[in-house]
């Protein structure tokens, strides 16, 4: 279906409809013709900035790529229809009109409440992913630095029992230092 501008829609469509529905006749009003007729416009045009977010979605290599891009995509999906919005607000003779300040009024309105609060609930689980990561780390560097280390101690002897002992202690915490670097190394994994 051909796009048609606002003023074009508003000049043709200004009149009643009789219909049947379930061989009930009724009449649909010119403002409520009107008014279909753009609404379908413009959910045309939404469902083709929905399939060209989905392509995009699916060009997202992972979750940090979604969380950095996906409201760049989103706005570029959309534009669009923000644009036809813009030439419809300009065809009806309005030329006082400023392109950022039609994409704040929509977001600022409820009509790209869906994808933000998609979007949120996304952020704040990979938020809460990163948190985790970052507390259980944490906790690993904790429990690294407060493990007890072997200590050598030599009563008697000469300074080469003394420095035997303390090899042995020596070998001995690096032996424990790579085994709590391993299952460290596999928590991080995880």
């Amino acid at each position: 279906m051909q796009a048609r501008d606002l003023k074009n829609i508003i000049e043709s469509e200004n009149h009643e409809l009789k219909t049947q529905f379930c061989n009930v006749p009724f009449t649909i009003t010119p403002d409520r013709n009107i008014y279909n007729i753009i609404r379908n416009k413009y959910k045309e045009l939404a469902l083709e900035a929905q399939t060209k977010f989905a392509e995009i979605n699916e060009q997202f290599e992972d979750l940090d790529d979604l969380i950095n891009n996906a409201p760049s995509a989103f706005v570029y999906c959309i534009e669009k229809a923000l644009l036809e919005l813009i030439q419809d607000i300009i065809g009806v003779d309005i030329y006082t009109i400023d392109k950022d300040t039609v994409v704040n009024m929509a977001f600022d309105g409820v009509y790209f409440d869906e994808f933000t609060e998609a979007f949120k609930v996304i952020d704040k689980k990979y938020e809460k992913i990163l948190t985790d990561l970052n507390d259980a780390e944490y906790a690993r560097e904790l429990r690294k630095e407060s493990r007890p280390r072997w200590q050598s101690a030599t009563f008697g002897g000469n300074a080469i029992n003394a420095w035997s002992n303390q090899l042995d202690a020596t070998a001995m915490n690096i032996t424990e230092g790579i085994a709590y670097s391993l299952v460290n190394a596999v928590g991080n994994m995880m």
